[in-house]
């Protein structure tokens, strides 16, 4: 048997050598197959070789599959909107393909791509028709894993069970003699009886498999097979055995930019160091793992986003047909009105019919926006939530478990973690209830004399610990002997909030971020000023809309819901105030909010 090497030699010679462009589509498509476990970056490149010398060979299945794995390598990239465009011409050009099993293939890489949107019903359809309809008994075990894997994600392990089994059987002599054609099959029925916690049968197919898994040094089933390893140590009590097997699935995964792989060493290694008692360590694990999931949450909604954007313009498309053709029908109905009086009523119902139908499509179309409003709103909040929610039950299980021997300057740390996290959730839950109720119109605000000034100081007090992670002076001009102004106490409080919180964000470390409060005519300014990046003039433009997203970055990668602005100024204005902004690019943003005097 060749190794990896060899066979990247043997190819790529074969290649200088050969005359057709179908022969160089054919040798293009085995290179994706040799790179696609080892370098993502390298198979996509093969991949789209591929696809050109089949469409200048006009050789139809080729074409066909090089689509297909094309998609396949932009899925493992993350890059779903590639993939799925490049599955779609698969699929189109399928229909013209002498081999009429090819759009099983199809439906099985749309399964794996629905299986990775986690859209499991969807993608159980896909894989269980391609399992159905696959002949190869290789192509049918690929179905029967990733169906396995679904049942385990959703919890179903009766059914994660048998589809296991099956794929077993699907692998020729898994107990004697390893088939080298099987390798990924080895290492992924090993992990799924790890998880299975059938743990005998996990180490066994591991100890046939792994030496012809080493000898052709592919990393990622090197990857797969060592983080079984960890999880079939850790579920024995061997915590050493399973951290250091886990760091060498992560340090494979990482190589090879799996990162879905990668999520799973990161949780395991989290999961180990805290039974080894390192919970500094574990909590770093965690902290990656919940990153890479922040950045899988993006592309996953980035792609759900474009998706609803391109049907919203199919549906866009279809209302002007349907547009068109209304205006023809009424200009007949008018000319039937000429000829007869009688079609008086008909004209009078058709009227109606045509009103109705402009309210439905109306109440359509709001419709449609409000559900993508909530499923942004279901987003925001298990993307924001899971963060800080998770330090906080790490950190308390910590404190917890580790009393004894956890000093003042930790306990102090972790105190101070703790709050800052609750603080984070707590902004989140009362942007999220603020905005709900002034799309709602149920604000009710209590409009009474207040002290502007005492608001301002507890305000400041609370919030101050954000900007002192991230070293950030607050500096607070509060003039004397202010009048109370007309407002609301808790509307106020969230403006205020919103801006400050808003200062930080965008404030670079070591600088500064200041708070007046002063008498100007018949009201009383209230300015939060930062020395951030400033606010350029199509921001501008965007700056109070709800959702918005503006150019410049937080300075600390911190997340925004884009509701913050679109609160204060929905507030503000109820309160009979008013709101301005300056800035210059480069030196920073002064927000001013003018509140009537009682």
């Amino acid at each position: 048997m060749e190794t990896k090497e060899e066979s990247i030699q043997r190819v790529e010679k074969e290649l200088e050598q050969a005359k057709t462009d179908r022969t160089r589509a054919g040798l293009h498509r085995e290179l994706y197959y040799i790179y696609i476990n080892d370098d993502t970056d390298k198979a996509l490149e093969v991949a789209q070789k591929a696809v050109k010398f089949a469409q200048l060979a006009e050789a139809q299945s080729l074409i066909v599959y090089s689509y297909s794995d094309l998609g396949t390598a932009y899925l493992k990239k993350g890059n779903f909107n590639e993939a799925s465009e490049n599955f779609a011409l698969a699929l189109q050009n399928s229909e013209n393909s002498p081999i009429k099993s090819q759009s099983t293939y199809i439906q099985f890489d749309l399964g794996i791509m629905y299986t990775e949107l986690l859209l499991f019903e969807t993608a159980k359809i896909f894989l269980h028709q391609a399992e159905r309809e696959f002949i190869n008994a290789r192509n049918k075990s690929l179905a029967t894993y990733e169906l396995a894997k679904i049942y385990l994600i959703e919890g179903d392990t009766s059914q994660a069970r048998i589809y296991t089994e099956k794929l077993k059987d699907y692998i020729p002599e898994t107990s004697s003699q390893i088939n080298y054609d099987y390798l990924f099959h080895y290492a992924v029925l090993s992990e799924l009886y790890a998880n299975l916690n059938e743990l005998d049968k996990s180490e066994e197919i591991l100890t046939l498999a792994l030496p012809a898994i080493e000898y052709h040094d592919r990393r990622f089933y090197r990857g797969i097979a060592s983080y079984s390893r960890s999880l079939i140590e850790y579920k024995r009590n061997n915590f050493r055995a399973s951290l250091s097997a886990a760091q060498q699935a992560l340090s494979l995964f990482k190589d090879q930019k799996e990162a879905s792989y990668m999520a799973k060493a990161y949780n395991q290694l989290s999961k180990t160091y805290r039974s080894l008692g390192m919970y500094r360590e574990a909590l770093s694990a965690l902290e990656e793992y919940n990153n890479l999931s922040d950045a899988r949450f993006e592309l996953l909604q980035s792609a759900l986003e474009e998706r609803l954007v391109n049907q919203h313009e199919e549906v866009r498309n279809a209302e002007g047909e349907l547009e068109k053709t209304e205006s023809t029908l009424k200009q007949r109905q008018i000319f039937l009105i000429v000829l007869s009086i009688m079609f008086t009523l008909l004209l009078i119902l058709t009227i109606m019919v045509y009103r109705s139908s402009k309210a439905v499509k109306n109440a359509a179309k709001k419709l449609d926006q409000l559900n993508k409003e909530k499923n942004h709103f279901i987003g925001v909040v298990s993307h924001d939530l899971r963060s800080p929610l998770n330090s906080i039950m790490l950190l308390s299980s910590l404190m917890i478990e580790d009393r004894n021997s956890i000093d003042a300057d930790k306990l102090r740390d972790y105190n101070s973690i703790i709050l800052n996290s609750s603080r984070r959730m707590e902004y989140l839950v009362n942007n999220m209830l603020d905005a709900s109720k002034i799309e709602a119109g149920k604000t009710d605000l209590l409009l009474e004399p207040l002290q502007l000034s005492d608001i301002v100081r507890n305000v400041y007090n609370s919030i101050i610990i954000l900007g002192n992670e991230k070293s950030i002076k607050t500096q607070l001009n509060v003039e004397p002997n202010l009048p109370p102004i007309t407002g609301d106490l808790h509307a106020i409080s969230s403006v205020l909030e919103n801006l400050i919180s808003n200062a930080y964000k965008f404030s670079p470390k070591q600088s500064t971020v200041t708070i007046t409060l002063k008498e100007a005519g018949d009201q009383v300014e209230l300015s939060v000023q930062d020395q951030g990046p400033g606010i350029t003039d199509l921001d501008k433009d965007r700056l109070f809309r709800k959702f918005e997203k503006l150019s410049a970055n937080p300075t600390a990668n911190e997340k925004s819901t884009g509701l913050g602005l679109y609160i204060v100024k929905n507030l503000v204005q109820q309160m009979g105030g008013t709101i301005l902004i300056e800035s210059m690019i480069d030196k920073g943003t002064t927000f001013k909010v003018l509140f009537n005097k009682a």
